[in-house]
This record gives structure tokens, sequence and C-alpha cells, in this order.
């Protein structure tokens, strides 16, 4: 899978040449905004166990992308939620190449960056990021984070810790917590789950 939306475009602007007036007032009145946010919820949930949710996703956002073109209807233009979702799919997907095409999605939400709606924001980069934590990336994980354009959330530390923890060192991950400002509970969740894991009960304690 490569997100090829302008390959898409053409592809879509070509088919509405074949369409009359009826059937795109049809497609438009039959497909709203939470409908695809709807399915693509639902194979989200999915897509660690059915193998086949992943592609149903990337369909279910072609679509939504198609209708946009075929209705001009602004409310259906895919946005930074609809974006989130596809790349939670991906997360979670065992396929070989989810990854790559996660971090492509996430390329194609930059390249959309002055399209406000389809920015990336802190819970996107925390969902790339966790698409590394599962893979057993840390260096990419720790890419992800420095490239967070703002002060990191209390969300996006919390991600990072939870890979150090799980990939790099407990050790590690007390340190980023020291330097944080406002460390919540579950950062702290986080440590300690790390050092558990390594059974290291005098620290937990």
């Amino acid at each position: 899978h490569i997100l090829r939306l302008d390959a898409a475009k053409e592809r879509t602007l070509v088919e509405v040449e074949e369409w009359d007036e009826d059937k795109i007032e049809a497609f438009q009145s039959d497909r709203t905004y939470k409908d695809y946010e709807h399915r693509l919820v639902n194979l989200v949930k999915r897509t660690s166990q059915d193998a086949t949710a992943v592609d149903q996703a990337m369909k279910v956002f072609d679509e939504m992308f198609q209708a946009f073109f075929v209705t001009d209807d602004s409310r259906l233009w895919p946005d930074t939620n609809i974006y989130n979702l596809l790349l939670q799919a991906f997360c979670y997907s065992r396929q070989n190449d989810a990854s790559v095409v996660a971090q492509d999605i996430f390329n194609r939400m930059k390249d959309l960056n002055g399209m406000s709606s389809a920015r990336p924001n802190t819970e996107t980069y925390k969902i790339l990021m966790d698409v590394y934590v599962q893979r057993g990336n840390l260096e990419k994980v720790q890419e992800i984070f420095e490239e967070f354009p703002d002060e990191p959330t209390v969300e996006l530390y919390n991600k990072l810790i939870q890979a150090h923890g799980k990939l790099g060192s407990a050790e590690r991950a007390l340190e980023i917590v020291k330097g944080m400002n406002a460390p919540n509970t579950k950062t702290w969740l986080q440590v300690l789950r790390a050092f558990a894991v390594r059974k290291d009960l005098e620290t937990v304690q």
C-alpha cells in the first residue's frame, strides 16, 4: 500500500465525467462524514485480529476522498481525525509493510500542512510513535518525538517513556520523567511498569 491521493484524484475525475446529475446527488445523500468515521472506527477495532481490516480501511478512506471530489462537499474532506483513524489501523496491523504505509500517511499529512483540517496533531504523533513501539524500533520512536514542532505534551512524553521502558532501559525512562515539568499519574505508571517488567521490585517500592 502506498497512499497516492493525487492518483486517486485523477482516477476520480475520470470517473466523474461518466456520471449524470442524479447519480451524483444519490452519492451525496447516501454518505456523510459520520458514516465514514463510524466505519473506520469499527475497522480499527478489528485490525489486530482481522488481516483484511486494513485493506478495508484504505478502501473506506479512498471512497471518502472520492466522495469529496464527486460532490464538492467540503464536509467530506478527510480531516485530521480521519487520517488518525487510518494511522491507527496500520498501527496494529500485522502486515509487513504497515509501518512504511503509516509513515507515508504521516508524510502526506505534513504535505497538506497548509490545510489546517488535515494537519498532524498531538494524537497523530502519538499514534505514529506507537506504530514503531509495536515494531520494536526505539530509534524511530525517539525521532518522531523530536520532530514534534511544539513543546511536547505529557501524552507524548508518556509514549516515549513507555517505549524506553519496553524497548530500552527503565533507567532512561526514569531520567526522562525527571526532566519533565509536570508528569501525571500515567507517567509514573509507565515507569513503574518498566521496572516491574525487569522484576526490579526494590526500585518499584
